[in-house]
């Protein structure tokens, strides 16, 4: 099935008057090709931010709810990236700092959409561009994290903490302390995938990791304790060959320079940061625990024998 997930060569972008036709025909809407549906979905949901008329709702959830069906997750990601750059222009050009803004047009990608890596990026989106709510910085962050206790979906819940933990500001750290209880076993198993797949890492990742394989580790034959120590070894040879950021980030994002959302304050290296790790880790491995795991963690940071290289 064609998912849009490649454009076509010369693809046409529809008028606003073809959309807007589009809109009010939701019959039509099962027949369209992926392109047109990916093109109807940003424009509905740019619109809706811009005037988040609640007799819209029905209309925007349907909408979406047919792109989960239609439109691979990699299509719809993009399709968060562009409601998000494009709300983030209309932020800039109109010095919008306080209130909602526009950013209701994520909405739907948090509440409808199933895929974790779809949610993710909704959630740091929205996280970053919500302007301030009684002057306070983290008003995004804490917004978003609710919908943690709201969210009735076990992969959405992960990619909603996934998306707040991508933020790598330890200012958002408390508000994700331990979140992975919200999950069952397979939600964990998504946002460790989530975490895995983040090109990046944060200080605040590796300590979220650490108290994570500590709490798994807490319970007797865990079936998530292997995915959490495979996830903390690979951030071991990740800290190895790149190092680890210290950021901090502008919230919202329109109060920092355009493209520069955040300022690195420190990178670590891994040799900095095993004196952090060594004794919960080797306290792990000393105490009946999955041993050979957390060994294998100890030797992908640098403090065990056979150090494995990535």
């Amino acid at each position: 099935m064609d998912d849009g997930r490649s454009p076509k060569t010369g693809e046409s972008t529809p008028s606003l008057d073809e959309l807007d036709r589009l809109l009010a025909r939701p019959a039509d809407w099962p027949a369209l090709g992926p392109d047109l549906l990916r093109h109807l979905l940003f424009y509905k949901c740019l619109s809706y931010g811009v005037d988040p008329d609640d007799d819209e709702v029905p209309r925007v959830t349907a909408l979406a709810r047919l792109a989960v069906e239609r439109l691979n997750p990699e299509v719809r990601r993009q399709v968060v990236l562009q409601v998000a750059r494009a709300v983030e222009r209309l932020h800039r050009e109109h010095e919008i700092r306080d209130g909602a803004g526009y950013t209701n047009g994520l909405l739907p990608f948090l509440i409808e959409d199933h895929d974790p890596s779809v949610v993710a990026t909704a959630a740091c989106e929205m996280a970053i561009l919500l302007p301030l709510e009684e002057g306070d910085p983290m008003s995004g962050p804490k917004y978003v994290a609710s919908f943690i206790a709201e969210i009735d979906r076990d992969d959405a819940r992960a990619g909603v903490i996934a998306g707040l933990l991508s933020l790598g500001d330890k200012r958002v750290d408390p508000l994700i302390a331990r979140a992975w209880r919200h999950l069952g076993d397979e939600g964990r198993q998504s946002l460790a995938l989530l975490i895995q797949a983040v090109h990046g890492l944060h200080v605040g990742t590796v300590k979220f990791l650490l108290d994570w394989l500590e709490d798994e580790a807490a319970s007797r034959e865990t079936p998530s304790f292997g995915i959490v120590a495979a996830t903390m070894a690979r951030a071991g040879l990740h800290a190895a060959d790149h190092g680890v950021a210290d950021i901090v980030r502008a919230f919202p994002v329109i109060a920092a320079p355009e493209g520069k959302p955040f300022r690195v304050v420190r990178t670590w290296s891994r040799d900095e940061l095993q004196p952090i790790l060594r004794r919960r880790l080797e306290r792990l491995a000393s105490v009946g625990n999955p041993s050979e795991l957390v060994e294998s963690v100890l030797r992908c940071w640098g403090l065990g024998t056979g150090e494995p290289r990535g």
